[in-house]
């Protein structure tokens, strides 16, 4: 019969902590206990459950075809109980926040901020406004807005930057093929930072262009480009869903477009900082395409 503390943490996280370094002692150094605390923790889960989980002897320590077993299983007991203590430790916001962001982020950070805080902090209000940079930042100015999420042509300063992400070309395929007189392209409006350091790229390379549409709404690009009107470029991991990056050597490179969150000068709302907290861990895991549909919202440290 299994003993029903087998599922205790502190054995589980005793038991991939051996299984992971190969050793006792790497293993207490890795948790911060003592040898004997750790085989303790590993001695009783194995009675607990009836089962032997390492092979040992002076030479190494293994894992057990029921140790290799058990492994998948404690890392993803693990796995929740931390997403579960870091929900908890942070309280439910409540309140209302007025938000801006660029057209871009809609398609994949609403999503996911939004599913995640009707599930997680069901009692706060979150007004969004998407749009061109330049307008959203004299609206935060103006005391319209809270904060805004922006994107702008990469800078030498890295410190004022949420985060970074390349912008590649895209494009139904034969839209321009190498050798075309002419580069078709599909645009946001002026002042938009991809299409300066795409105008930016194509005269550096002597290239001629021809704006054959622009709108923006990233849901009229996607279509203008799905109708094979032009090419366009869009960060990777904020490519829209059915169009294609084009081949690296059709084009130029471009360069990089950076990302940043600004509060409202005179802000001091304490929800306002704390969604702004959770908008500097998540937004830039969205923007490199590192979270999934698990992931909680989780405050910045400090």
């Amino acid at each position: 019969m299994i003993d029903s503390d087998f599922l205790e943490p502190e054995r589980l996280r005793a038991f991939v902590a051996v299984a992971e370094s190969g050793n006792f002692t790497r293993a207490a150094e890795r948790l911060h206990l003592t040898q004997p605390a750790v085989s303790m923790q590993v001695r009783r889960l194995e009675e607990s459950i009836g089962r032997s989980l390492f092979e040992r002897n002076a030479q190494f320590v293994r894992l057990t075809d029921d140790g290799e077993t058990l492994l998948g299983f404690a890392r993803e007991l693990l796995e929740i109980i931390g997403r579960a203590r870091r929900q908890f430790a942070q309280p439910p916001l409540e309140g209302s926040v007025r938000f801006g962001m660029v057209e871009d982020f809609g398609t994949t950070l609403l999503p996911f901020i939004l599913s995640r805080l009707r599930r997680e902090h069901p009692h706060f209000e979150l007004s969004i406004e998407t749009g061109l940079g330049i307008d959203l930042n004299q609206r935060l100015e103006a005391g319209s807005l809270d904060l805004i999420l922006t994107k702008r042509v990469a800078g030498p300063d890295k410190a004022t930057a949420l985060c970074r992400q390349n912008l590649v070309w895209v494009g139904q395929p034969g839209v321009f093929e190498s050798g075309s007189d002419t580069v078709p392209l599909v645009l946001f409006p002026v002042p938009a930072a991809s299409r300066e350091i795409i105008l930016r790229t194509l005269r550096e390379h002597r290239l001629r262009w021809s704006i054959r549409f622009e709108s923006a709404s990233i849901g009229s690009l996607r279509a203008a480009v799905l109708a094979g009107i032009g090419v366009a470029a869009f960060g990777i991991g904020m490519i829209p869903d059915g169009i294609s990056v084009l081949p690296r050597s059709l084009l130029p490179s471009l360069a990089d477009t950076e990302y940043r969150l600004d509060w409202r000068p005179d802000c001091r709302d304490p929800v306002v900082t704390t969604f702004g907290s959770i908008l500097q861990v998540t937004a830039p895991l969205i923007i490199q395409g590192l979270v999934d549909e698990q992931m909680p919202l989780v405050l910045a440290a400090g």
